[in-house]
């Protein structure tokens, strides 16, 4: 196993999975969460959260095995109104293309986009990840923001993870 090709997988791997659109798996016993799952060789990322139709608030966690053990995972939540997904996805999805590692989020972008109640504001990405932050250890916060009458935070995501095992490469 080795850092770089574990982190490499993870970007075809996103790029497959929830920013593109790719239908997820539903998980058998498991009202609400989803799965998006990549393989090469002997690495494999699954990629699970859970959404529910009674709040705006979701979590998930990605783990990469190596011959079916753990090496890495990442953990994330919080909540975002659903007018907001699709630049989510839109911002995450560039991220991976760019194959730049933000904690596993995305870099700062902005778009206009309609509310649920059809008025059109400006909003905008952030993410507050350490720089010193890398692939084998990091930590930090995501928020999508408006300028409406002051800032104000429109909807949120914290996140983590690490390598698991000694590191090569």
């Amino acid at each position: 196993m080795n850092v770089k090709e574990a982190e490499q997988l993870f970007f075809r791997a996103m790029l497959a999975g929830y920013a593109t659109d790719a239908l997820a798996q539903p998980i058998p016993g498991m009202p609400g969460y989803k799965l998006h799952s990549h393989t090469e060789g002997p690495y494999t990322l699954t990629d699970c959260y859970w959404t529910t139709k009674h709040s705006n608030q979701s979590y998930g966690e990605t783990v990469i095995t190596y011959d079916g053990q753990p090496i890495w995972h990442m953990r994330y939540g919080g909540a975002y109104p659903k007018f907001v997904i699709p630049f989510l996805k839109q911002v995450l999805e560039s991220t991976y293309r760019l194959g730049h590692f933000c904690g596993g989020r995305g870099e700062y972008d902005e778009c206009q986009v309609d509310q649920d109640d059809d008025s059109i504001i400006k909003i905008w990405y952030e993410n507050t990840c350490d720089m010193s932050s890398s692939f084998t250890s990091f930590g930090g916060g995501e928020s999508i923001c408006t300028f409406e009458h002051g800032k104000k935070v429109i909807g949120h995501h914290a996140f983590q993870g690490r390598w698991l095992v000694k590191m090569k490469g």
